[in-house]
């Protein structure tokens, strides 16, 4: 089986489980995962952090925008354009900043102060598999591949139990993730 195919394979049968978690289940796990990657240190010593506005059936990341924005933190959020297949960095402020975007994800306003992707010291990265090794299989649309070669950022990726696999196969453009939060474990993938 070649990698794109193997890939396809793990992206579904994970985004499967994923979807199958009971959602008061699922929320019951996401604030395990919020309260694990709220307490690192390092998100206390970083100021620039990326986040993906939570979509379906991904970790709640809502609970986590708020504490950052309570705590004070650059908060840094996509917005998607499809039709150049590009994805731009904007510090956002509070939720009434977003509106639905691409696939009805919540989004910032294009006007909203772009961020260079050098400037983002934490991303907070998405995904449908991992392993233990740092490996992430995305959604296949190359945003975060793109978004996290063009930043020297801590990659932290945020999962539950059931996205996680034993090998996610690579290619030469995937980067590893430094570490993934889920619900049971901080898993330490590389040097921060």
């Amino acid at each position: 089986m070649d990698v794109k195919t193997e890939k396809n394979t793990l992206r579904r049968e994970a985004l499967a489980r994923r979807d199958a978690i009971d959602a008061s289940e699922r929320e019951r796990k996401a604030l395990e995962i919020a309260k694990r990657l709220l307490a690192l240190p390092i998100l206390r010593e970083r100021s620039a952090i990326h986040v993906f506005a939570s979509f379906r059936s991904e970790v709640n990341t809502f609970p986590i925008l708020d504490e950052l924005w309570r705590r004070g933190k650059r908060v840094v959020m996509p917005v998607i354009d499809a039709k150049k297949h590009e994805m731009f960095n904007k510090e956002v402020h509070s939720r009434h900043e977003l509106s639905p975007g691409y696939m009805g994800i919540p989004e910032p306003s294009l006007e909203l102060p772009e961020v260079a992707a050098e400037d983002i010291d934490i991303v907070l990265t998405p995904g449908a598999a991992f392993d233990a090794h740092g490996g992430r299989i995305g959604y296949g649309g190359g945003y975060y591949d793109r978004l996290l070669a063009a930043s020297g950022a801590l990659r932290i990726a945020l999962a539950f139990d059931d996205q996680m696999v034993a090998r996610v196969p690579r290619e030469a453009h995937d980067l590893p993730v430094h570490a993934i939060v889920t619900e049971s474990s901080l898993i330490r993938c590389g040097e921060w």
